[in-house]
């Protein structure tokens, strides 16, 4: 190919995260605009002849042609993101911005937002919005909507949808719903299903994602197969008449919250909805109606998901003063302990970080967003009366940009502007918001009533940084269960050079409410991994709560983790293969235990400690006894004693052998999930399917989500993800995000290079899971084919986006040979500190019989085997720890 035209510059245009910025450089190169021919102009459609002439002032050209570039045209991808905004203002339908960028023409433009059929003008009075006086005739309350008979003694429940699934689980939790000789008095969920048998697994596998389904829930709960949206919610007369009987109490909850949605696609899903639920409650007996609604809702607010939830409330409102019992629950930011955000009033919040991490840009913005806890949420639907605004905590943007930052995560605070342009550079998840930001953050999404200058965060506002590690000014804080203070200490580097570079490690000394002054002993939790970080403490498990009744804990963050000088493809930036490397060789056991040691110096005076070691944990313990006993009371492990002494062949040998145990069971347990994983697999390779990251999804990589197999929780969660594969024909978007989180490693980037763990002096693992692997056919040729554990193969460093950056490095260390021991094998038979190793049977991540194979190596060492919990039971459940107590006080510990 031959260029029509060469520009010199001095230097490339940027975008605000270093990237080219490639709008700027096609407007440089820009060619005189085509011309238009008087023939064009009269065969234009309306939609066509309204993009010509907002194109003609965005862009100062007096004619534009059909088939101009945008880009040739001077346009930028800032002056495209504004555009977009316009043609919506005016009439026109969301336009997707990076499909247009792909062939940036007025014809492009028309056929993404629906041609003529997509263009339909407003005037200005009604932009993001409509006319008052059309809401004030949509609020209007039928007749039939009247008070009616005594409530139903059965004291059933419907709820409307799983948009918070935390009300369904605090119903079942009633002492109602838990009377299993009233049948009647179980808790009805409506889920968009077309039979009962689907709408029931849909319900338990919701539960079951969040870690709310429990042992008796078939019988507590009811999925009613419905649709919000049509006459008697979506069910036959028949059985919406039966539930009329004995329901006496609705929550509506089952709304639509898109901000980006059009006020008339949202009349059904709000409006009628809340209409229908309204009139259900005007049918058989009497019934209490909750009604959620979120803080914005409003007439006078610009944005159509605010004007359709204000006639939503509207109507509700009628129907109290008719004297139907109803009440209006406001809500903010809902946030929950087991997902990120709930997107109940506000998914948009959620998308906004994630795409600020992905252009590794975030606006400068002084605001502070309402922030509400999804179980407080629960109680209020449950216990209060009367309307009532959920308490709302604050949490400011500026808090969360200085917590993503703080993770390791590149990102510059940059301009509102430059924000857009590197939005508009790239796929993210605000992609799809683009058109609706232009104009700023608050007024194009609605949010008058809801942003306020930026405020200090508080302790609910906290809640939505739980997935952050935070930084908070304050060492120290107390809640009903404990008091936390948080310690950052310096350690080098490197210990052989004390007067080298430093790094910062993390620790939360977590001690019991009310025993602050007391002198308690010290216990040492040592996270698995390598890589993750420490269990927030509200989260840690039942192992906590033993613990702090006669210990003061450390929660160490472990170096390469969590807040501890994390290895991740930014803190790495910059350095070559071989840096890297020689880097990760500082970041193993050995190093962690002289971490811990400074810790002990500083935070606990000096005074030894008990350790509890999870999985790798276990791993560092043995480290810990082998460089410093003296330092240790008595040593606890759970699920994690090392294979001393074998190779890393050895233990891929048989944690494979143990994989195929675990697919045996899981598709004994799941058989129709068998076809599933071949359709999925044999769809990947013939699609070209992405990741939200951009990255491919290969059925190799789809295999992986099996890698949780081996936990308590695990086979519900595979089931989960791969149950909601499908949207039609193609693969569903909630599955891509599943599939990224289960089997990505974008907060643990350290985990990957985790073979370094089983390396020696002259015993490089050369990539032992993948040579190994080889010699399991069954696992590599089955059909349909076979789940993968987590184990780490080459070509993850070639499909992984986070991984792509260590793929030297990481040949560079399956190959390296000079390593030293980690184990001390004469220092650990002579040792006298108690030691209580709890084993698993079945365990798919430290095999089983290498732990029992190197307990007896250890001096005073003692074994306690069960084959009632997986490999992370004793994070469930804390009598494991008793157990494990008590075994090494009966030798002697403390």
């Amino acid at each position: 190919m031959v260029p029509s035209r060469v520009v010199v510059l001095d230097d490339l245009p940027a975008l605000p995260n270093g990237k080219v910025d490639r709008g700027a450089l096609r407007a440089l190169a820009a060619a005189p605009a085509p011309g238009v021919t008087p023939a064009a102009a009269e065969h234009a459609t309306p939609a066509e002849s309204a993009a010509r002439a907002l194109w003609a002032e965005v862009l100062g050209r007096s004619e534009v042609g059909p088939d101009a570039d945008f880009f040739e045209l001077g346009g930028t991808s800032l002056i495209a993101v504004r555009m977009a905004a316009r043609w919506a203002e005016n009439g026109g339908a969301p336009l997707d911005l990076t499909a247009f960028m792909a062939s940036p023409t007025i014809r492009t433009l028309v056929r993404l937002t629906g041609g003529d059929g997509g263009w339909q003008p407003v005037p200005d009075a009604a932009v993001r919005g409509v006319p008052a006086d059309r809401l004030a005739a949509l609020a209007q309350l039928p007749a039939d909507v009247r008070p009616c008979g005594e409530p139903a003694r059965s004291g059933g429940v419907l709820i409307t949808g799983l948009a918070i699934p935390h009300i369904v689980r605090a119903f079942a939790d009633t002492d109602n719903a838990a009377d299993a000789d009233n049948t009647d008095a179980a808790v009805h969920v409506l889920v968009p299903a077309a039979d009962a048998g689907t709408a029931q697994e849909l319900l338990r596998v919701r539960l079951v994602e969040c870690g709310l389904w429990r042992a008796g829930d078939a019988d507590r709960l009811v999925a009613v197969p419905g649709d919000l949206t049509q006459p008697f919610l979506g069910m036959e007369p028949e059985t919406y008449r039966a539930l009329a009987a004995v329901v006496a109490r609705v929550v509506h909850v089952g709304e639509c919250f898109d901000r980006r949605a059009a006020f008339d696609d949202l009349v059904p899903v709000n409006v009628l909805s809340t209409l229908e639920v309204l009139r259900f409650a005007s049918t058989g007996a009497g019934k209490a109606v909750a009604h959620l609604s979120p803080l914005s809702a409003s007439s006078e607010v610009s944005g159509s998901l605010a004007q359709s939830k204000w006639v939503a409330d509207r109507l509700v409102r009628q129907a109290a003063e008719r004297g139907v019992p109803t009440r209006t629950i406001r809500v903010g930011q809902v946030v929950s302990e087991h997902e990120d955000v709930v997107d109940l009033a506000d998914g948009f919040l959620a998308a906004m970080v994630r795409a600020c991490m992905t252009v590794r840009a975030a606006p400068d913005l002084e605001l502070s967003f309402p922030v509400t806890s999804a179980a407080r949420v629960a109680e209020v639907v449950v216990g209060a009366t009367g309307d009532v605004v959920v308490p709302a905590g604050s949490v400011g943007w500026r808090e969360i940009v200085s917590n993503i930052r703080y993770i390791g995560r590149a990102v510059a605070v940059v301009g509102y502007d430059d924000w857009l342009r590197a939005l508009s550079a790239e796929p993210n998840a605000l992609t799809p918001y683009l058109a609706y930001l232009a104009d700023g953050l608050s007024p194009a999404l609605g949010y008058g009533h809801r942003l306020t200058p930026e405020t200090d965060t508080d302790d609910t506002g906290r809640e939505l940084l739980r997935t952050f590690p935070s930084r908070s000014a304050n060492t120290r804080m107390t809640t009903d269960e404990f008091t936390l203070r948080e310690h950052r200490v310096p350690v080098p580097l490197d210990h052989s050079d004390p007067d080298g570079p430093t790094i910062e490690v993390f620790a939360q000394e977590v001690v019991a409410r009310g025993r602050e002054h007391d002198d308690l002993p010290w216990l040492l939790f040592l996270q698995g991994g390598p890589g993750a970080p420490s269990p927030p403490p509200a989260f840690a498990g039942g192992w906590l709560t033993t613990a702090l009744e006669d210990h003061r804990v450390l929660l160490f963050d472990q170096r390469g983790g969590g807040r501890s000088a994390p290895i991740t493809a930014s803190t790495m930036a910059g350095r070559t293969d071989q840096e890297i490397a020689a880097h990760v060789t500082r970041f193993r056991a050995d190093s962690i235990v002289r971490d811990a040691e400074v810790l002990r110096a500083r935070v606990a005076g000096g005074a030894k400690w008990t350790l509890l070691g999870q999985s790798y944990g276990g791993f560092l313990a043995l480290t810990y006894l082998s460089l410093a006993p003296e330092a240790l009371s008595a040593v606890l492990i759970s699920g994690g004693v090392p294979p001393l002494g074998a190779t890393a062949d050895e233990v891929y040998r048989h944690t494979y052998a143990e994989l195929l145990r675990k697919n045996s069971a899981y598709f004994a347990e799941h058989p129709d999930d068998a076809d599933l994983l071949k359709r999925l697999a044999a769809h990947l390779d013939t699609h070209d399917v992405r990741l939200p990251d951009g990255a491919r999804l290969t059925s190799r990589r789809l295999r992986l989500v099996g890698r949780n197999l081996g936990m308590s929780n695990g086979p519900d969660r595979v089931h989960a993800v791969l149950r909601q594969a499908w949207d039609g024909d193609r693969v569903s978007e909630g599955f891509l995000r599943a599939v990224a989180a289960e089997t990505g490693f974008t907060d643990a980037q350290l985990y990957a290079l985790q073979e370094f763990l089983y390396a020696g002096p002259d015993r490089p693992t050369r990539w032992a899971a993948h040579r190994v692997l080889a010699e399991f056919p069954e696992l590599t040729d089955a059909d349909p084919p076979l789940l993968i554990g987590e184990m780490i193969y080459p070509w993850m460093f070639e499909e992984f986006t986070e991984l792509r950056p260590f793929a030297g490095a990481a040949h560079l260390l399956a190959e390296e040979s000079d390593w030293p021991d980690l184990y001390d094998l004469d220092r650990l038979a002579a040792n006298d500190v108690p030691v209580a190793a709890l084993v698993y049977d079945g365990d798919l991540y430290t095999p089983v019989e290498l732990q029992l194979r190197a307990t007896p190596r250890i001096g005073a060492a003692r074994v306690v085997r069960t084959g009632e919990f997986h490999h992370n039971g004793m994070m469930r459940n804390g009598e494991l720890l008793t157990r494990l107590l008590e075994v090494v006080r009966g030798d002697g510990g403390p």
